[in-house]
């Protein structure tokens, strides 16, 4: 079988080569209107492979079509979760713990969901709802007004006498009366004249000199003096 086509020897009548110019068999030189050899043989052969050609082509479109529709099919599948995996959207079948609300909030105290505010920012409740803290611990009393008290005279005095080297204690009264050291307050002493007397931290006063000062006390903003009269011995 060839596609080349076929020429007879007009001398020994064999096929050969139409390409050649002799006869490879008995070399005699090809005529120019030699006879060509009958193409039915190669018009055959020519159709078989051709067929077979068509053939093989429609056999590779439906292995590529199947093989296209098989990766559609499982990256959609890949896609679709399944029935237990997908996530609960809704609250039903599920148990309500104590302390919390509903919405999923946790009840704390200082931040329970109270309709009426009463609660102050420590948590503490407010009774009659007027905003104010009933914790004692932070609770301010205002003082009205201070005076000077002696251990021998329990009442306020503006002046008194002592003599050199005598020791005398004071004492802060307040109005209303209320206890300094509960509410963390410190009354301060001083003198106009540590020549004529000395006063401490805790109110003892020690006469150091003949003469007259002035000893004055201090509470936050508030004031009161009198006047300390030193005689000598």
């Amino acid at each position: 079988m060839g596609l080349i086509p076929q020429i007879k020897c007009s001398r020994c009548d064999r096929n050969y080569s139409a390409l050649r110019a002799r006869c490879p068999y008995c070399g005699a030189r090809r005529r120019k209107k030699g006879k060509r050899v009958s193409d039915t043989d190669n018009s055959t052969w020519k159709l078989i492979i051709g067929v077979l050609l068509i053939v093989v082509l429609i056999a590779a479109v439906v292995v590529l079509l199947v093989t296209s529709m098989s990766d559609n099919g499982d990256s959609g599948d890949e896609n679709t979760p399944p029935d237990d995996e997908n996530p609960i959207s809704s609250n039903e079948g599920v148990t309500q713990l104590p302390g919390t609300d509903p919405d999923g909030d946790t009840d704390t105290p200082g931040n329970t969901d109270d309709p009426s505010g009463d609660t102050d920012p420590n948590g503490t409740t407010d009774p009659d709802g007027s905003g104010t803290s009933t914790d004692p611990g932070t609770q301010e009393t205002a003082i009205d007004s201070i005076a000077i008290h002696t251990t021998y005279n329990d009442k306020p005095t503006e002046d008194f006498s002592m003599n050199v080297g005598e020791t005398v204690s004071l004492s802060c009264a307040t109005t209303p009366d209320v206890d300094l050291e509960e509410l963390d307050l410190t009354p301060e002493w001083s003198s106009s004249d540590e020549n004529v007397f000395v006063v401490l931290s805790d109110g003892t006063v020690t006469g150091t000199g003949e003469g007259n000062a002035t000893l004055t006390l201090t509470l936050g903003d508030l004031t009161a003096e009198c006047i300390v009269r030193v005689r000598a011995n």
